[in-house]
Order: C-alpha cells, then structure tokens, then sequence
C-alpha cells in the first residue's frame, strides 16, 4: 500500500493548484499550502489542511525561513512549488529544505531549463537527430546584442532570457515600437539587459502545450493540447486535446537528454499553413492547464508523485481527444 505524505503546495492561488490539490487529497495526502496573500482572498484556501502567507520569493532569508519553519512544524515530506520565480530560489537550496523531496527535476536541470537561450541551443541539438526533416524544430534566436538592425525583419518577439509567464514578452510590428519593447523588455521582472534579451521571428499559429511525465527508469508519457483561448499570462482556457506521435517522441526525447524527472510543460508554436512544430521553452512545472490533462485522462499529478517516491509512472496514455473549458465559478471562502 502507498505511504501517505504530508506535501507542501506553494502559490495555491496559481492556475495548477487546483489540480494539484485535488489529486493528492484523493490520493489520501495532508496539503499544506502557502500563497503571499491571505487565506481568504484564494478559492484553495478552503482546500487544504493547513494554510500559511508567506513572503514573496524574491524575499530571500525571510522565504526561506518560512519554508524552512513550515516543513519542521508540519513534518512535510514533500515539497511542491508551481511557480518558476519559486523554482528558481529553490533549486539551489534543496539541503535547506530536507527532509522534504522538493519534487522538481535535477538541479542542472532545471538550471538549463530555466535559461531559454541555453535550452534552445541544446534542443536544435536534440531535434535534428530525432526530427531531421525539420517537422519540429527551434526558433532562429539572437540576442538583442548581437542583432543586425538594418536587416531586422517585422514582425518580430523580443523577450527575457529567464522569462516567465511571458512577463516582457513583447510582439514589435514596426521599427516605431522597437525602443519602447526594448526598454520594456529589461525592466521585466527577473529580465537583464541586451545580452539577455533574446530576439526571434514572429511565428504565426496556435500555441501548443505538452504536458510531460518521466520517470527514473526512463518511461515518459506526453499529452499536447492545442491552446485556442488563452490568458494574457499565457495560461489556456480554452483547448483541444490531441495525439501526435511525432512531437510526443520529440518531446520524450528532448525529456531524455535533460534528464527530466516529474512533471514538465513544453510549448511550441503550431506553424500556420507549414504544420511545423516549432518549440518555445520548457517548463520544469505544472503547465497552468494540467488539469485539462488529467481530465482528459492522464493523471499528471499522481504519476509526478510517483517520480519522487521512486516508482514507476503509468506509461497508458488513453487520454481522450477532444475540446475542453475552463469554467469559473464563485467560491465563499469566509462568512
């Protein structure tokens, strides 16, 4: 039988923690969940056993000790953070956090992962062996830096190297808006300047996600769902959910070069009229619409647990195709 866990969710006001939750409270978990904001501002704050506001990430000391200060008063055994400004804190800080598994990939990882100039570079690698007719590919990328101005072709995306969410992404149509993206783009949070600041064609298409699940042995499944309605932040709405054995190899293969442990999101541009997969990033969390995947009948929450309790995930991707929704409703959180 299943040793039950005491688990950490971080951010449960993010898009994926209702998923989260709710699979590992079926699966018998104790939740504890943290947010910067109060418990009664979040529709989880109900949900889970114990609830703790914490300080931002970028708080440095002050996060850590509450972290730190939680998983001894709740004895947590496992740590799992859904957001990347969190991820980035704490990948280099695993020893501070034991005995909690902080259920991410490894550390190198997760460092390259995190760098999308870095993770394109070593994706082209990996997809011109496994995809030699180009049918997924990278993006041609250059940063700001090294960027040819008088041969700048419109439209074109500038973006943070260390990005997320698309916080300064920027589409730039015409040479009048290219100082204000620029200058908009560096004071992006976690952004930097010209050098870290990637520049690309703009690809017209439908935006697809891949939620991916590998584990120590080397099994993986993927699920892509393609994104018709999305949020300014980049979480979809809207979707349909699909098989494509192609881009599920490319992106098992990709998870199996990075050594990817648990569960990722890939996304990648859908080129319009080409069918040419052209990859953005990947993820190394829960993609906001993972419960799109669970719903469609993949459980990518229970099969991540699985990874960091050192068993084998289910390799049955029966996922049902089709269109889903996601659907809002009103929650009271406190008379």
């Amino acid at each position: 039988m299943r040793e039950k866990h005491t688990i950490l969710v971080t951010a449960i006001g993010s898009f994926s923690a209702g998923a989260v939750i709710r699979k590992c409270r079926e699966n018998g978990d104790k939740i504890i969940g943290t947010d910067i904001y109060p418990k009664e501002w979040l529709a989880e704050g109900n949900e889970v056993d114990r609830f703790y506001q914490i300080p931002r990430s970028d708080a440095g000391e002050d996060y850590m000790k509450a972290l730190e200060n939680i998983i001894k008063t709740e004895n947590v055994t496992h740590l799992i953070p859904l957001t990347d400004a969190e991820i980035d804190v704490l990948n280099g800080k695993r020893e501070a956090l034991a005995p909690a598994v902080l259920c991410i990939s490894p550390e190198k990882a997760v460092s390259v992962l995190r760098n999308k100039k870095k993770c394109a570079s070593a994706v082209k690698k990996v997809l011109a062996e496994c995809c030699p007719d180009g049918s997924v590919r990278t993006i041609p990328s250059k940063t700001l830096k090294n960027l040819d101005f008088d041969t700048i072709a419109y439209p074109l995306v500038i973006k943070p190297v260390n990005g997320r969410s698309s916080e300064g992404l920027h589409i730039v149509r015409n040479e009048d808006q290219l100082g204000f993206a620029i200058a908009e783009a560096e004071n992006a949070e976690g952004a930097g300047k010209s050098e870290e600041l990637l520049v690309q064609p703009m690809i017209k298409g439908h935006v697809v996600t891949v939620d991916l699940v590998r584990d120590s042995r080397g099994n993986c499944v993927a699920v892509p769902r393609e994104e018709l309605l999305r949020t300014l932040n980049g979480a979809g709405t809207s979707v349909r959910i699909y098989r494509d054995p192609v881009l599920e190899e490319a992106c098992g293969k990709i998870a199996e070069y990075f050594g990817i442990l648990g569960c990722v999101n890939m996304e990648f541009i859908h080129g319009e009229g080409s069918g040419i997969y052209y990859f953005l990033e990947c993820n190394p969390r829960f993609s906001g619409g993972t419960a799109f995947t669970c719903e469609a009948g993949y459980d990518t929450v229970s099969n991540h647990m699985k990874v960091f309790e050192n068993a084998e995930i289910s390799t049955d991707n029966g996922v049902s195709e089709g269109y889903l929704v996601k659907k809002y409703v009103e929650v009271k959180t406190k008379e």
